[in-house]
């Protein structure tokens, strides 16, 4: 009994890093747009007031929520006009020339996924009475320009309740919830119908949890979509307002979210409970031999044959809507995230439906497989580990050479 610990414990030790490294793989794929440079550059040291202040981005772009702000030491409002001569670039022109002191950008945009992303830069202005730098020195900061550093006071007025939307994180919790829900859903089905040989009751289970995990990803899709509106909009009531949120849908992450939301409502209702038994089934095989007592010559009674449990498995032909609903829900992040804005859009798509879809039967699967082996020790019954890790291996090793 010992021994067979060990083993199982190795097993979920190597499984448990194969899935880490997997996963791990994916990780590039929450890349957004961001901004690629400015001019001038994140905390730089002016001589004088700049004429324009220029913001590009890594990928085009639009103002969502306050949009580009210019903001003194004290976090106040500075008048400018900002024009966008091109998808990924803006100009942001101050409309009285800028007194010695220290000021920052803050940005709040969105790229072709909806998703917002906000960031600041700051620089200061030293005071025209400042002393004649060499050429090629950075000029000396006056007294004029207060002691703390741009960034620090750029980050406390963005950072402020006026700036700083809440939705962010909803978003956040959304999309995390309803990634997990996909990756679940994904590795279930597979170990269910390709993995678990067990009882009627285990099958039953395992199709229970595929369809919890569509209704994670359906909750985890309106989490996403009013936190990415609120952050949109600037606020909560904006944000989730009819009008934000059919602006905020009539998008490509708009059309992932309702194709997700498809996806899981085909999951929920449509991973059927259907267990096959499996043609083969071990007879029955007795416990004892039976005896002769030499004494008397009497024949003693046979033990009773063990009878062995029927194995059965989820029939995945009776599924078909909740493996329509699975690839609904892997398409949907093609069209969210950075598979939107990424180049070669053929590529970055290819590979971001085979990450999530083999991140799922690993994420999944391993944890189907530890749910099962957990039921049966507490049950004390027999584990059969072995026969569900050969089960499972050749599932496994597909998903994990399509990432490789």
């Amino acid at each position: 009994m010992v021994s067979r610990l060990r083993t199982i414990a190795r097993m979920g030790a190597v499984l448990g890093l194969l899935t880490v490294l997997v996963v791990g793989a994916a990780a590039p794929a929450a890349a957004h747009v961001d901004l690629a440079h400015s001019n001038p550059p994140d905390q730089a040291h002016l001589d004088e007031s700049p004429d324009v202040l220029e913001l590009v981005f890594s990928a085009s772009v639009a103002p969502a929520g306050n949009g580009i702000q210019l903001v003194d030491s004290t976090g106040g409002a500075v008048d400018v006009s900002v024009s966008q001569p091109s998808e990924e670039r803006f100009l942001v022109t101050p409309t009285d020339p800028l007194g010695a002191g220290t000021y920052g950008v803050l940005w709040t945009v969105r790229a072709g996924d909806a998703h917002p992303r906000s960031g600041s830069i700051a620089f200061s202005i030293a005071s025209t009475s400042a002393p004649t730098t060499n050429a090629g020195t950075e000029p000396q900061q006056s007294a004029a320009v207060p002691d703390n550093s741009p960034k620090a006071i750029v980050v406390a007025a963005a950072v402020s309740p006026a700036t700083a939307p809440s939705g962010d994180w909803i978003a956040r919790i959304g999309r995390w919830f309803a990634m997990t829900g996909a990756l679940v859903a994904i590795g279930a089905l597979a170990f269910a119908a390709f993995a678990l040989t067990g009882t009627r009751r285990e099958v039953h289970e395992a199709a229970f949890w595929v369809r919890r995990a569509g209704l994670a990803v359906i909750a985890g899709s309106a989490l996403d979509a009013m936190g990415t509106s609120i952050s949109l909009h600037g606020s909560l009531l904006t944000g989730l307002s009819p009008s934000a949120l059919t602006s905020t849908l009539a998008t490509s992450f708009g059309f992932a979210l309702l194709l997700r939301v498809a996806g899981g409502v085909a999951v929920l209702f449509g991973a059927q409970t259907v267990a096959t038994p499996l043609t083969t089934v071990e007879p029955a095989i007795p416990d004892t031999a039976p005896t002769v007592d030499t004494a008397t010559g009497a024949v003693a009674t046979l033990a009773p044959p063990q009878t062995l449990p029927i194995p059965h498995r989820l029939d995945i032909a009776q599924s078909r809507i909740a493996l329509a609903g699975i690839a609904a829900v892997a398409i949907s992040y093609l069209f969210d995230g950075h598979t939107v804005t990424a180049t070669p859009g053929w590529l970055v798509r290819t590979a971001g439906l085979v990450h999530v879809t083999a991140a799922g039967v690993w994420v999944g699967g391993v944890l189907m497989m530890g749910w099962v082996l957990t039921r049966r020790w507490r049950r004390g019954v027999p584990l059969r580990a072995a026969e569900l890790a050969v089960r499972f291996s050749p599932v496994a090793a597909v998903a994990l050479t399509a990432v490789a």
